[in-house]
């Protein structure tokens, strides 16, 4: 019995046609081309017709457009139905969403924006710890809120910044972040860096592929990856 690649008789014999249709196609591809005679107007580049139609379609789409049932529908239903699916789909979300929210069936350690602020939050599934971690961070997100619109609105101390707050961490962090080539160490802890974040992420990526790549070729030799099981269908 023939080794048919782990490939029945139709499909094998489905892959030899097309095999054979494309090495017609470039047999006489390469005969058009390759002529001087025929196509030497167009500098040796074969002039395909339907391709020729197809271009010129596409490029007078706009002028010949005419406006009939089919272009309605057509538009109707690609443009109008897929937005008003879309918002549909949406409203009819946010509302069940809302509905659950009020009658107290979603919990509000399981909603996905938390943008709301509770001073009693016992009901809503959280434990005592959670809820003064959570009442510690809106204080002092309050404070600093406060303190920033304090520094913010004077007039006087903001005035030679034209009001922006000067905050001297940013500062230290933008010039060292500025400065950093200029400043620059070579040592022993940075080699270090440089090796566990450049060279071996690449060294590892390229023995993995390579491995991959390796057994993947065994495989297909001893004839344990059948042909149809391939990634990438090129022979």
């Amino acid at each position: 019995m023939a080794n048919n690649y782990g490939l029945s008789d139709a499909e094998l014999n489905l892959i030899k046609t097309q095999a054979s249709r494309r090495a017609e196609m470039r047999r006489e591809f390469l005969k058009q081309r390759t002529n001087p005679w025929k196509n030497a107007s167009e500098a040796g580049y074969v002039f395909d017709t339907a391709l020729q139609r197809f271009l010129s379609m596409k490029v007078t789409q706009f002028e010949y457009f005419t406006v009939n049932k089919r272009t309605s529908l057509f538009g109707f239903f690609v443009i109008v139905v897929p937005m008003f699916t879309f918002g549909t789909l949406i409203w009819n979300e946010r509302t069940q969403r809302e509905q659950k929210i009020r009658s107290g069936e979603l919990r509000y350690k399981d909603r996905l924006f938390k943008l709301c602020v509770f001073t009693k939050m016992s009901g809503y599934g959280f434990s005592e710890t959670d809820c003064k971690i959570i009442l510690k961070q809106i204080e002092r997100r309050a404070k600093f809120r406060q303190e920033f619109l304090k520094l913010k609105s004077d007039p006087c101390k903001h005035s030679q910044e034209a009001g922006y707050v000067f905050d001297p961490a940013i500062q230290r962090f933008l010039s060292m972040k500025s400065c950093q080539v200029e400043y620059f160490k070579p040592c022993f802890r940075t080699a270090r860096f440089a090796i566990l974040t450049i060279i071996v992420p690449m060294c590892t990526l390229g023995v993995l592929i390579w491995n991959d790549r390796t057994e993947r070729e065994q495989k297909i030799r001893r004839g344990e990856l059948r042909y149809k099981d391939r990634l990438f269908k090129l022979a």
